[in-house]
């Protein structure tokens, strides 16, 4: 993995970033337990949800996993779009954010959750924020913190410094 070993040493901190393809909305992040995980938005049954996988070595992986699914924001096709998984490591959560919306109404929902293959299915204990954002991603660059998201046009990125502060 290359492109992660790239990122981590641009960052001078362990791959933290997670990748995302376009197509399948598909992210791969190191654990802090030295355990790899693979994240992909899915829609059986045209029902939006979340799926991980785990590998140890990148070439063996578990089966897919529902890891956020329903709960207010729903099943609809929509509702679990481009997700997006950022370990914090002071705090040892990991937060997923799942975009419902793109545009001028943007709207992206953030679980947290100390596990990260449980996210929540028809349940929103991990529920704690919504963002007027799509599609957002983390980025930690020399100790900053960044946010990136869709414009509401569609027609390009926004990036913005970002703290962090408890809840």
């Amino acid at each position: 993995m290359a492109w992660g070993r790239a990122v981590s040493h641009l960052t001078g901190a362990p791959l933290r970033v997670i990748v995302l393809s376009l197509v399948f909305c598909v992210q791969v992040t190191q654990g802090p337990r030295d355990d790899t995980h693979g994240l992909r938005y899915g829609l059986p049954n045209q029902q939006g949800a979340v799926y991980a996988r785990t590998s140890r070595n990148l070439r063996d992986w578990s089966a897919s996993r529902m890891v956020a699914f329903g709960g207010a924001l729903g099943a609809n096709p929509y509702s679990a779009e481009c997700p997006f998984v950022y370990f914090h490591r002071a705090s040892g959560y990991y937060y997923v954010f799942r975009t419902q919306r793109y545009g001028e109404k943007a709207q992206t929902s953030v679980y947290r959750s100390k596990d990260p293959l449980n996210f929540g299915v028809n349940d929103d204990r991990y529920l704690i924020h919504t963002l007027p954002v799509a599609a957002p991603e983390i980025i930690e660059h020399e100790g900053q913190l960044y946010m990136a998201a869709l414009l509401p046009s569609l027609k390009g990125i926004q990036i913005a410094r970002l703290t962090w502060d408890k809840l």
